[in-house]
Order: C-alpha cells, then structure tokens, then sequence
C-alpha cells in the first residue's frame, strides 16, 4: 500500500473541517474583540458624552439612573457560527450610571 497516497488522502479530508474550525474561531476572536472596544467607546460616551458614527449609542432612564447601550453588528464569516447566528452578529455592552 502506497503511504504516502493514503496521507495525502487524510489531508484532504481533514483540511475543510480544519479550515472551518479556525473560521470559527477567527470569528469568536473578532466578536471579544469588538466587545472589548465597545466597552471602551461605552466609557467615552459616558464620560465625555461623546458620539460615534459607526455604533449605535442609546441612552435611556432607569430608577434613579441612566442605561447606556452600546451596539455594533459584525459580519461573521465562519458558516459554522453563521448557522448558529446569521450573517450578521449584535454585539451590545449595557452599563446603569447611578446618580
């Protein structure tokens, strides 16, 4: 039996399931990521009130305060979390300022 056929055989049987597999983590990397960066647009907002084009910023009363919410969709590219989310990802970060 050749071996070396038979390798390559598994490798291309092996390669889409790994290719899929670091799509998928790709995508949960990018998805902590922008949450990351939301948590920090969340901080400029509430403290210098200040706005940005590309999130959606919604400020709303609360008893005794005020939520702020943060929230960006993300296009995932992974059709392994694509199946589980969609094409498109919410990422939103909510954060109560008591007065």
């Amino acid at each position: 039996m050749n071996k070396k056929g038979q390798a390559l055989i598994e490798f291309i049987i092996i390669l889409p399931i790994f290719i899929m597999m670091m799509l998928a983590v790709f995508d949960c990397v990018r998805i902590y990521s922008e949450k990351s960066k939301l948590e920090g647009i969340l901080e400029d907002v509430i403290l210098d009130d200040t706005t940005y084009s590309d999130v959606n910023v919604t400020k709303n009363s609360v008893n005794k305060g005020t939520e702020y919410v943060v929230s960006k969709d993300i296009e995932i590219y992974s059709p392994v979390v694509s199946v589980v989310t969609g094409n498109k990802y919410n990422v939103t970060v909510k954060r109560i300022v008591y007065e």
